[in-house]
């Protein structure tokens, strides 16, 4: 077990509305009182960017490392009308599950095209303009990948740019073909077995093209790791869970070559992007739609199985209860099994806010995500995501461990 003096404690903090002293004084007195229960390091970030040289004062006088937390493909911190460096999809379907009051808190979940934007002079201005606005310990990476199934059908499958083609060499043409094929005939799978052996080829059939996605992400990131390295900074990145890894085109073993530490999303109960709820929810909702034949609870059977991950019978049971933790256990045996540098740190990131209607962990909940990564000598972990949202009961379940 690792000795808590040792353990390595982060969390997130997302200013959204003006740094008053009214806010200011909150947040010292929350920050306080997590740092008696073990708090090292915070990922801050202000929608009005002139508010971070303060935050991370405040965090620093604290003693409590300050992390820039800085979107890299999605709500970049650009002041440039950037609509001409967004993914490209060709499929018609625009409808996406993201929810509306993720949307007012300030955040789009528009992406980017990798491809175009590492080759953009601005967003790397932009990270160095911002880096100068504080003397922070590190930076934290944060959307870095393709749009996921949240973002709906049309963005899964991105980026067919010109850039894109140019740089597959023909494999994003040769993928859109069989993207369009896997449209059509899964519209008349007639049953589980067929469905499944469609689904199963699909993604076996476009992989070569998966592998330019993630070379894409991999490579985009260069530019700003070497910036960030220049400064002596810490570097973490932040992760999808390792099963839907794949989907969003994210490579463990390529960006965590290029980290200190990373920060797998294992969202077991969040009906938001990167959650595993409302990622299984909107793969779920895709195919069956283009699928009259097959039940709700079918899709889920063959979903389980491709995902090796444990999804309840029906939609209602994840919108209601989300995912059983025993898939957080499941996700962190996966990232063990990738045999990763023995000099990475990985600190499994989990949810401990209360956030209705997408996110509210109760102290039985939290204390499991501890326990379970304790129990793999994990050596730290992030409660996600903004801790001005966790409640102060959860904050002091810290000092049962």
């Amino acid at each position: 077990m690792i000795h808590k003096d040792d353990l390595w404690i982060g969390s997130q903090l997302f200013l959204n509305e003006e740094l008053n002293e009214n806010i200011k004084s909150g947040i010292v007195s929350r920050l306080s009182l997590f740092k008696k229960f073990g708090l090292k390091s915070m990922m801050i970030w202000s929608k009005n960017p002139n508010y971070l040289k303060d935050l991370c004062s405040i965090c620093q006088k604290l003693n409590i490392k300050a992390y820039l937390w800085y979107g890299m493909l999605a709500d970049t911190p650009i002041n440039f009308d950037a609509n001409r460096y967004e993914v490209f999809g060709f499929l018609e379907d625009t409808s996406d599950t993201i929810l509306n009051a993720q949307k007012k808190g300030g955040e789009d979940f528009s992406f980017y095209c990798p491809n175009k934007v590492k080759e953009e002079n601005e967003f790397i201005n932009t990270f160095k303009e911002v880096l100068d606005l504080a003397p922070f310990d590190g930076v934290f990476f944060d959307r870095i990948r393709f749009p996921s199934p949240a973002n709906g059908l049309r963005n899964i499958f991105t980026c067919f740019c010109e850039k894109c083609r140019k740089n597959s060499k023909g494999l994003t043409d040769e993928a859109k073909g069989k993207i369009g094929s896997f449209i059509s005939n899964i519209k008349e799978a007639q049953n589980k077995k067929m469905f499944f052996k469609l689904l199963t080829e699909f993604i076996n059939n476009i992989d070569h093209w998966y592998s330019f996605r993630k070379k894409s992400v991999a490579l985009f990131l260069d530019k700003f790791i070497e910036e960030a390295k220049q400064r002596n900074l810490d570097i973490g990145i932040d992760l999808f869970t390792p099963s839907l890894s794949k989907v969003v085109s994210q490579d463990y073993l390529a960006l965590s070559k290029k980290a200190n530490w990373i920060k797998p999303m294992i969202y077991c109960k969040t009906m938001g992007p990167a959650g595993l709820p409302m990622e299984i929810l909107s793969i779920t909702t895709i195919l069956k739609k283009k699928n009259k034949y097959l039940k709700e609870e079918e899709i889920l059977e063959i979903l389980q199985d491709i995902f090796n991950i444990i999804l309840p019978k029906s939609l209602k049971e994840i919108r209601t209860n989300g995912l059983e933790l025993k898939n957080y256990e499941i996700e962190l045996d996966k990232i063990t099994q990738m045999n990763l540098s023995d000099d990475l740190n990985v600190y499994p990131g989990f949810e401990a806010v209360n956030l209705p209607p997408i996110c509210s962990i109760n102290e039985n909940i939290l204390r499991n995500y501890i326990k379970l990564s304790l129990e793999r000598e994990h050596k730290g972990f992030i409660l996600s995501w903004d801790i001005k949202s966790i409640p102060e009961r959860n904050l002091s379940l810290l000092g049962e461990f």
